[in-house]
């Protein structure tokens, strides 16, 4: 992610936090949640998004389509999945 785009992203994140209007979409938001802190798990995202099951992975599997975060299996845990 662009540096410029990364701190605009992240200023926008703080001004929602501090208020009750959503300026950013579920797909920024879950984005942001995903650069911010990468190397988790999919199941860490989910929890952390506050979205739906369902609305998470209809973003998600976006986000993976576009090619802006990727999945990648854990060194540490076969069965456990990074996202990046």
């Amino acid at each position: 992610m662009a540096p410029d785009l990364s701190k605009n992203l992240q200023a926008l994140y703080e001004l929602e936090a501090q208020s009750d209007v959503k300026l950013l979409t579920n797909d920024a938001r879950l984005l942001h949640i995903i650069k911010s802190d990468p190397g988790r798990s999919i199941k860490y995202y989910l929890s952390k998004s506050g979205l739906s099951y369902r609305g998470f992975y209809n973003v998600f599997n976006k986000l993976l389509s576009e090619q802006m975060v990727v999945i990648v299996n854990s060194e540490n845990d076969h069965r456990s999945k990074c996202v990046y």
